[in-house]
């Protein structure tokens, strides 16, 4: 039995027919895809893509600092804002799971957790819902919800510390005072 296979150049034509155990032959047959362009060729959408995310940030100092926070660079269209300053955009460039983002306040710096984000706006990021909770408001809460809280285990002053029961292992040294006669023999 024969197994055919093409290999496909980095234009998008097809340039080989190869059938097992038997020698390739060239084939210069275009395939569905276009060869790139000259934009394509040269980079120039690239270029093009970089400019428009400089343009839309604010510049190049606030598009660094977009990247140092996020690790990555994105144009999106504003979709809203929430009550604790969280931005929420939809860039339809990527694939559906991740045309989606959050920019977190910057009070936050890079302390920013996934539990900053209320209810309303994550039905809206993970496309359980297609209307924005600007365009369409959220269900009705029940007078027995909390309102939304993050998660305060990133705040140092709010953060929960057991009490300890263990005695310290090491006495710390204080100038002036004698050492403790309970623990020499």
């Amino acid at each position: 039995m024969l197994i055919a296979f093409q290999l496909v150049n980095k234009f998008g034509y097809q340039t080989y027919n190869c059938f097992r155990f038997l020698n390739c032959r060239v084939n210069e047959q275009p395939l569905s895809i276009m060869p790139p362009g000259f934009k394509e060729y040269f980079f120039l959408d690239k270029l093009a893509k970089a400019f428009n995310i400089v343009k839309q940030t604010g510049g190049i100092g606030a598009a660094i600092k977009q990247r140092y926070l996020m690790d990555t660079n994105r144009a999106g269209t504003l979709i809203g804002e929430d009550q604790f300053g969280n931005r929420y955009f939809e860039d339809n460039t990527y694939f559906m799971p991740r045309n989606r983002y959050v920019v977190y306040a910057e009070r936050v710096w890079l302390d920013y957790d996934a539990s900053q984000v209320p209810p309303e706006w994550h039905r809206w990021l993970h496309h359980i819902c297609d209307k924005p909770p600007t365009v369409e408001p959220p269900p009705e809460r029940k007078k027995w919800m909390l309102e939304h809280e993050p998660n305060n285990s990133i705040v140092m002053s709010k953060k929960y510390v057991p009490y300890s029961t263990t005695r310290p292992k090491v006495e710390g040294w204080v100038p002036g005072r004698k050492r403790s006669e309970e623990g020499t023999h």
